[in-house]
């Protein structure tokens, strides 16, 4: 999982849980402070499989930690 800034106008996934399962949301780059926040946190990804397994870890975590609490 290479950190890659897309180019303007093309598109990138987020990882995201819906329902409780991991997934991805698609948006384009507008080089704006949206996509520049998102990259500059780490989830920004040019490969949709990348984002679902980040998302898959996320959804890992907090699993972990409601074990936990």
């Amino acid at each position: 999982m290479a950190k890659c800034k897309p180019e303007v106008g093309e598109e990138y996934y987020i990882p995201e849980i819906i329902d409780g399962k991991p997934d991805m949301f698609i948006t384009v780059w507008n080089d704006d402070d949206i996509d520049h926040k998102r990259y500059e946190a780490g989830v920004v990804f040019t490969d949709k499989y990348d984002a679902i397994i980040v998302a898959t870890k996320m959804l890992d975590m907090v699993k972990e930690r409601e074990q936990n609490v």
